[in-house]
């Protein structure tokens, strides 16, 4: 039995660009050209991400939840002010100027 070829990234960014000149779903183009048509929507998004901002390609240690940002305070001391049963949180400047 021969051993397949690997397809190179090259033919599939062309099986892509026909995928979507044919107005075809994926699972259908699959069919019609001998493979997995989810392997199309996988490379579609992969060369979408070597476009954005040259993002470099994660190793298998990197995957995982991206990591959430720390929010920094944009002013400085708070102060909390009830009003019946509504409370505002507002900067101490702004309070101050109020008078």
């Amino acid at each position: 039995m021969a051993k397949k070829q690997k397809t190179t990234a090259q033919e599939w960014a062309a099986r892509v660009k026909r995928w979507q000149r044919s107005g075809l779903s994926a699972p259908e183009i699959g069919r019609r050209e001998g493979f997995d048509g989810r392997q199309l929507t996988y490379w579609k998004w992969r060369f979408g991400q070597k476009s954005k901002r040259g993002t470099p390609k994660k190793t298998a240690g990197q995957q995982g939840k991206p990591k959430r940002a720390r929010a920094k305070a944009a002013f400085g001391a708070v102060s909390v002010v009830r009003f019946g049963s509504v409370s505002l949180a507002t900067d101490s400047a702004v309070l101050a100027s109020c008078g």
